[in-house]
């Protein structure tokens, strides 16, 4: 089986961030991952701080300077490094794959949307959005998205109340997916992914898995070199 980190936040794009993209490539990979997802925080989210008179093409390298840290560590090591970014609005967040640097290029007026016409942007463009730890409150307040997301992410390594989402996710029929949701290699909250028969070679390898319900969810706590303890999800 082949294992993967879907939700990791680098110091280097995400303003919360405490552990570089490198250091990260190498933590998973001495953990027995064989891949990651930088999914930095996006523009009016928690990402960090951008110089107002930067041009879009700038802004864009901003954010995604981690995940091109990661990408080069990780063709230095072995580990294979996929993109994708979290939309945040309030206690609203969604991780979106399956787009690139190109697609941001061409749409400058992306940090005007609201969440609505962004997640119509993103699937009119063959994106996927996953409901990030649906039941994490902001100020006592849930936003769910159950019908405009592809998948709902209901292990969430800081601990969003993932029973809560696992019970919305199979009310409303939607694939699911896990992630560590790490900002920090010295966290002491679990570590999660998935597990695959298959290896991805893309990120749309990912994204077939999760709609094909192929994807087998695991979690463990991050205290050992090696995974100890794992808790095994099939959805």
């Amino acid at each position: 089986m082949y294992r993967y980190e879907t939700h990791c936040h680098t110091s280097e794009t995400s303003k919360c961030g405490i552990t570089g993209a490198a250091d990260f490539v190498r933590f998973f990979k001495n953990k027995g991952y064989d891949g990651v997802f930088i999914t930095d925080h996006f523009f009016r989210a928690n990402i960090v701080d951008i110089p107002e008179n930067y041009s879009w093409e700038q802004k864009v390298d901003v954010l995604l300077r981690g995940y091109e840290v990661a990408r080069e560590e990780g063709a230095k090591v072995g580990l294979d490094v996929f993109l994708g970014w979290e939309f945040g609005y309030e206690s609203l967040h969604l991780l979106t794959y399956g787009l690139d640097r190109e697609w941001l290029l061409d749409n400058p007026d992306l940090i005007s949307l609201d969440y609505i016409h962004y997640c119509d942007r993103v699937h009119e463009s063959g994106g996927f959005i996953v409901n990030a730890h649906p039941f994490r409150q902001v100020k006592g307040v849930v936003r769910l998205m159950p019908y405009n997301s592809d998948a709902a992410e209901i292990i969430n390594g800081a601990n969003a109340d993932n029973k809560r989402s696992a019970a919305y996710a199979e009310m409303m029929g939607l694939p699911v997916t896990a992630g560590s949701d790490i900002h920090n290699k010295n966290t002491k909250a679990n570590l999660a992914g998935v597990l695959s028969e298959t290896k991805f070679g893309s990120v749309y390898d990912y994204i077939d898995a999760v709609k094909n319900r192929k994807v087998t969810l695991f979690e463990f706590p991050n205290t050992a070199d090696q995974i100890q303890n794992e808790r095994i999800v099939t959805p």
